[in-house]
């Protein structure tokens, strides 16, 4: 199995984001073929657990999904660099 080296830094700028805002999930592309997702557990609509409480994190090393290899094929024909510089963030839904 394929194990990528991946910086300790990485992990900070993906958790970050879920500690302190209301994003659910935030996604970094470093290759075409290799994606590092963080995702932040909800309880049925995107509910979070009230804060101070706890905070369930789960962390994917891998192939991107769908959405995300559109996003790269956007990013291919554009010219874009890999690793993209930007964080992928999905927030909450509003209601």
């Amino acid at each position: 199995m394929y194990a990528p080296s991946i910086p300790g830094v990485l992990y900070g700028m993906l958790i970050r984001p879920l500690i302190s805002g209301t994003a659910i999930k935030v996604t970094k592309i470093l290759a075409p073929d290799l994606t590092v997702k963080v995702k932040r557990r909800t309880f049925g609509k995107n509910k979070r657990v009230s804060p101070g409480k706890r905070i369930d994190i789960s962390l994917t090393i891998g192939i991107p999904n769908f959405a995300e290899r559109i996003f790269i094929k956007k990013c291919l024909r554009k010219g874009e660099d890999f690793p993209i510089k930007k964080l992928l963030v999905e927030y909450k839904k509003g209601k």
